[in-house]
């Protein structure tokens, strides 16, 4: 069987660690050995969108499906998005899709709030709308009390243990949906 490659590209190492790990799983969950997974991270959202090509040239032919990720810092989202449109289709021939996470990938804790009470230690609470939390690395730091927030460590644990079916975050969710689609898994 040919195999078959998803690539996505991160604006930050934290969010490497978690979509590794989430990869792993669905890979085991759906049986889709056939697939090869690679996360690349940049070093923040400037760095991403400055090496996007160098990043990129890496993958002969570009062949593969390619998902370019970064947080929703501003509101100019849209115009964001499409400079990143028309960078990606200068460069990339097979499908793309770029999707921004609501303000950070913290948000994700929130998202779960049993799974990251269970690596955190704590009770996170249930916010139905996970995404309008403006500043959730701010929020999780303030539920952590005098523990230091260990943003790669925590993002790893998160990522082997998310419900990634069932979650409060309607980016997290288009972000899977998005996935799926190009897994070709029906959910």
């Amino acid at each position: 069987m040919k195999s078959k490659h998803l690539i996505i590209y991160t604006e930050e190492e934290s969010a490497k660690f978690f979509l590794n790990e989430l990869l792993v799983r669905i890979r085991q969950d759906y049986r889709l050995f056939e697939w090869k997974f690679s996360v690349i991270a940049a070093n923040g959202k400037y760095d991403q969108y400055a090496r996007l090509k160098e990043k990129l040239s890496g993958f002969a032919n570009n062949q593969g499906f390619l998902i370019v990720l970064r947080d929703q810092d501003e509101d100019a989202c849209l115009k964001i998005k499409q400079r990143y449109l028309e960078k990606v289709s200068s460069i990339w021939k097979a499908p793309a899709k770029i999707r921004f996470l609501c303000h950070e990938l913290e948000t994700c804790y929130f998202a779960d709030p049993i799974a990251a009470s269970n690596i955190l230690g704590i009770t996170i609470p249930v916010i139905p709308d996970c995404d309008s939390i403006h500043n959730p690395a701010q929020k999780l730091q303030d539920h952590l009390d005098t523990r230091k927030f260990k943003k790669t460590t925590y993002a790893k644990q998160l990522g082997g243990c998310i419900d990634y079916k069932v979650t409060t975050s309607k980016s997290f969710s288009l972000l899977m949906h998005t996935i799926f689609t190009f897994l070709g898994i029906s959910a």
